[in-house]
């Protein structure tokens, strides 16, 4: 498959290299994690990180949020897969990575911490697919 029309996947082609390291960012293991607002009107974050602990103390100590921020679950995952956790939970999106604290998403939270396997969380439909066309 062509990366770009104009260069046939020619590795110098800056369109080509901008998307081999996408798939590649999407293809490396690291950890999806869903963090919620204490004291809140329930936010939380579902978001992807490979370097977890920097991105959880960064985020403790440089927001302008007045809520300290907790750790609700954490597995491991790939980027595609938090990206389709985002595209699940459409209806509670407030902003960018921040979702409304709906039933759904506790349960998803509340199945993390027994040990439930990310993949098995997703709609199998659309995992297929991501994985036909953007892998």
């Amino acid at each position: 498959m062509n990366i770009c029309d104009k260069c046939n996947g020619n590795p110098y082609c800056s369109k080509c290299r901008a998307k081999i390291k996408l798939r590649q960012k999407r293809q490396k293991l690291g950890n999806i994690y869903i963090a919620g607002m204490e004291n809140s009107d329930g936010y939380v974050k579902i978001g992807y990180s490979t370097k977890i602990d920097h991105r959880f103390a960064k985020r403790k100590r440089f927001t302008d949020n007045p809520y300290p921020i907790t750790m609700l679950a954490i597995t491991n995952g790939y980027m595609w897969q938090e990206r389709e956790l985002h595209y699940q939970f459409a209806e509670s999106n407030i902003c960018g990575e921040w979702f409304y604290r709906s039933q759904e998403i506790l349960e998803l939270i509340v199945s993390i911490n027994a040990g439930v396997n990310i993949g098995a969380l997703l709609n199998k439909e659309r995992v297929e697919y991501f994985l036909k066309t953007c892998l």
